[in-house]
């Protein structure tokens, strides 16, 4: 696990874990375990992350991408465009995915497959608080611009860990 986000997850899981540690996907009430390793972050590396908000948004991207690309078969091509639309919204998603056994065309907002993936990240949360998170998340996804593309939402929580994927509607 290496990269940014990796580091970034790194950091936010060892909080609470050491390497290796399974990590669990939820999908509707069933449970998936998977084994994840990572190596433990330098001292540089936590300095660099000590902003713990950013530290969990920005881990939460990395166990979420790799969930969807374990679980559902999806890798990220980009991220989703920043900023507001034309009528003040956001689009309602942080990255764009496709088939991971899909090659990925120059033109690949237009491919049939493409779908959304938003992401929160909790440091520690009871199920109560990630399913609310997890239904502002798929709310979201409904008022973005790119709201035609089909979503899925993921909720990343450290303390147990677990991410939460959920289609939207």
């Amino acid at each position: 696990m290496e990269g940014f986000y990796a580091v970034s997850a790194a950091v936010a899981l060892g909080r609470h874990h050491k390497s290796p540690r399974t990590v669990d996907v939820q999908v509707g009430q069933a449970v998936e375990p998977y084994d994840a390793e990572w190596r433990a972050p330098t001292e540089d590396e936590k300095r660099g992350c000590a902003n713990e908000a950013d530290t969990t948004c920005f881990g939460a991207y990395a166990l979420a991408l790799a969930a969807v690309f374990a679980h559902l078969g999806l890798k990220a091509v980009g991220r989703a465009a920043g900023g507001t639309g034309r009528k003040g919204e956001g689009t309602g998603a942080d990255w764009l995915l496709l088939p991971a056994d899909v090659e990925v065309p120059e033109w690949y907002m237009e491919h049939p497959d493409i779908r959304r993936l938003e992401v929160s990240g909790q440091d520690e949360a009871t199920p109560g608080e990630r399913n609310s998170r997890m239904k502002i998340k798929l709310n979201q996804t409904q008022q973005g611009t790119l709201r035609h593309i089909p979503a899925t939402a993921a909720v990343v929580e450290f303390s147990l860990p677990i991410v939460t994927l959920a289609q939207a509607s």
